[in-house]
């Protein structure tokens, strides 16, 4: 992966699909806070509509959280190697939760 933000404007120019294609990204995490501690779990999979987190934490339904994703195969100080995304708690899995990405108007 080259870049975060080049993914997502690719992603996001493509016809958008009753049922997005989930990806799996190695190396891709999420970072966030969500009022205790700040937390960092691997990103499962990701698609034009949300991603998946493994983590044991469950979110309420509806909860709004700011996340930064970022990729292990990108250096830290690469302007292209995080992207800050709303997203909004939508489900929970055994092993983790699903979220949606919340788009500006």
């Amino acid at each position: 992966m080259k870049s975060l933000k080049g993914w997502f404007a690719r992603a996001f120019s493509e016809e958008i699909n009753p049922r997005p294609e989930r990806r799996s990204v190695p190396g891709l995490q999420a970072l966030h806070w969500t009022g205790e501690a700040p937390g960092q779990n691997v990103v499962k999979d990701i698609s034009t509509s949300g991603i998946y987190l493994l983590t044991e934490e469950r979110w309420t339904p509806g909860t709004v959280t700011p996340i930064v994703l970022t990729c292990a195969d990108l250096p830290e100080s690469s302007p292209d190697g995080h992207i800050l995304v709303q997203t909004k708690s939508v489900r929970w899995g055994k092993d983790g939760i699903g979220l949606a990405f919340v788009l500006p108007d």
